[in-house]
């Protein structure tokens, strides 16, 4: 029998979806992810709950892949899932009485706080620092120049996207934090080491011409100034 959309449809976060891939994901995204992910495990295990852990690290392999897209540093997989089990422990303590207070005012305050809190971005950046531009993190923490902007605004108005720049460009952070965080490397084939080399390569090549351009820029306006 198929699943309606009002039966699996989340009193707090309506029904459930996949994550915007052009942007950094809020909260809202996350647990909206979490439920659907959670319902179609449930489907493979006869309507059997799935656990918590397994719905977990597939919600956190996808939120990482996100970020990796953006070319941000991330924190570590083991502090995504803290952070992630602590949003999901308010949501599942404040869903438990619904169907007594749903018609409380100041239960329904409650969930008016939850939902606002949940618009804000999942933020596992690596820099925590209030002014990225003035950011004192190790290099292996920092956010990429070209990437500050757009970190800003996913933490506010969240009005732009990832672009196909983004999309293409590996950080190189990826190699440095090896030892670290391994797990960002299993599976990854030579082949693929080998293309996001030459397209990290590329990047270089792109942003030395834009410098290159912009210094003969320069030159010529001094020029027809003096």
């Amino acid at each position: 029998m198929a699943v309606t959309r009002k039966k699996v449809s989340c009193a707090i976060f309506d029904a459930p979806s996949e994550m915007p891939d052009n942007q950094l994901p809020t909260y809202a995204d996350v647990m909206k992810l979490y439920n659907l992910t959670k319902q179609r495990l449930k489907y493979e295990l006869n309507n059997k709950d799935p656990p918590h852990h397994n719905v977990a690290e597939i919600v956190i392999t996808k939120v990482e892949q996100i970020w990796d897209k953006a070319s941000i540093p991330h924190v570590s997989h083991r502090r995504v899932q803290e952070m992630l089990n602590k949003h999901h422990k308010t949501f599942m303590n404040l869903l438990k009485p619904y169907k007594f207070r749903k018609d409380s005012g100041p239960y329904q305050e409650k969930i008016s706080q939850f939902k606002d809190e949940s618009k804000k971005l999942f933020d596992i950046c690596s820099c925590k620092c209030s002014f990225i531009s003035q950011c004192q993190c190790e290099k292996s923490r920092k956010i990429p120049a070209i990437e500050r902007d757009f970190q800003e605004d996913q933490r506010g108005p969240r009005g732009m996207i990832i672009a196909k720049l983004q999309k293409r460009y590996i950080r190189k952070e990826l190699t440095q934090r090896q030892k670290c965080h391994k797990s960002d490397i299993d599976g990854i084939s030579e082949k693929q080491i080998f293309v996001r080399r030459f397209l990290l390569r590329k990047r270089k090549l792109m942003l030395a011409m834009t410098n290159l351009i912009t210094i003969v820029g320069r030159i010529l306006i001094n020029n027809l100034e003096s």
